[in-house]
């Protein structure tokens, strides 16, 4: 637990109370900060549950996807028992916090697997092409508006459409 808040107190995203925040197992640390190397050797060793839900439901999967760690998510995808569509606690996908922080080489690693719906909504009815309309990723959202999954004109829960979080 000690070097679980250790590292969240360089985290790059707020995790609120970091006291008690529940720890990181297995590859969610090197996952989340980008450590290739411990990775593929937690990989090769198979001493690891590549689904894990670590803090909020996330796998490492989803860490690695926030933080546009390519290597990593490229690593995790060729394993063939990776859930790429794990939702989280609010039902966040890897690739919708990818689409968050505009990393179009991981939304172009996650779209090429067949399991994962570009158009999936989170809880709050917030689907990647949403959030990267909101935190205007432009390229992001031509990405997913060539994909038939989505639907431009579905909002959200309060409301919204895809679009309508750029204007």
């Amino acid at each position: 637990m000690i070097s679980t808040i250790l590292l969240l107190g360089h985290a790059p995203l707020y995790l609120g109370d970091r006291e008690n925040c529940p720890p990181f197992s297995g590859l969610h640390g090197p996952s989340f900060f980008g450590i290739v190397e411990v990775v593929a050797t937690l990989i090769e060793a198979e001493c690891y549950d590549i689904n894990k839900e670590g803090f909020w439901g996330c796998t490492p999967l989803s860490g690695a996807a926030y933080n546009g760690h390519e290597r990593v998510v490229e690593i995790l995808l060729r394993r063939r028992e990776v859930n790429p569509d794990k939702v989280d606690d609010d039902g966040q996908t890897p690739l919708l916090f990818a689409a968050r922080n505009g990393h179009e080489g991981v939304v172009k690693m996650l779209l090429g697997r067949k399991e994962v719906n570009p158009g999936k909504p989170d809880n709050f009815g917030q689907t990647p092409l949403s959030i990267a309309a909101e935190c205007r990723h432009e390229g992001l959202v031509e990405i997913l508006l060539g994909r038939e999954e989505n639907d431009p004109d579905k909002p959200d829960n309060t409301g919204w459409a895809a679009l309508s979080h750029s204007a």
